[in-house]
């Protein structure tokens, strides 16, 4: 896919409050290898996702975190660059995959994922995405410790293309000249 926009509204469900945290915003997909995402309510806030690093921008700071200073969330973060490349061998590799289509055509599918070691088994018991042809609809993250979120996607667009000034313009610098994602998680520091 030469790229991708999407509304999304997300709901998280966690043990600690009785009504679950809601977010909306957009997706932005820039093959090969960076994601963005922009909440627009009730929080601003973007996340900017490349197989090297996350950087967080909100209220005027910005963080970034080295995801090889952090082995532990790697995995997760590169998975979500795999589904969007759509990376099978690497998925393969880290997940159990249970793929179901819907026995009457047209009605959809799921693909749930399992994590087969740590310690991405530690942060997430599954995820599970949900849709109908190629359009994703909906993704659900169970962590293992209970909570859970669940992202709906409306208004995606699989083939947009973005021209260079709109991804300087969207994701505030000139893109990473990233890789593309390794195929396999890495366990070192």
């Amino acid at each position: 896919m030469p790229g991708l926009e999407a509304r999304f509204e997300e709901r998280k469900y966690l043990a600690m409050l009785k009504t679950p945290l809601q977010s909306r915003g957009r997706l932005y997909f820039f093959p090969p290898s960076t994601l963005l995402r922009r909440n627009e309510g009730p929080n601003a806030e973007e996340i900017v996702i490349d197989p090297s690093q996350v950087r967080r921008r909100y209220a005027g700071k910005e963080e970034i975190l080295s995801l090889k200073a952090r082995p532990e969330i790697r995995p997760l973060v590169e998975s979500m660059l795999w589904i969007f490349t759509g990376n099978l061998k690497a998925l393969r590799e880290t997940y159990h995959l249970d793929f179901r289509a819907s026995a009457e055509a047209g009605e959809g599918w799921t693909l749930s994922l399992t994590p087969r070691s740590s310690p991405l088994d530690r942060l997430i018991a599954t995820m599970t995405i949900r849709g109908k042809g190629e359009s994703v609809e909906e993704i659900e993250v169970r962590e293992r410790r209970g909570d859970r979120s669940v992202t709906r996607i409306e208004q995606a667009d699989p083939r947009r293309s973005f021209s260079e000034e709109e991804k300087t313009r969207l994701l505030g610098s000139s893109p990473p000249k990233a890789k593309v994602p390794r195929t396999k998680p890495s366990t070192d520091g």
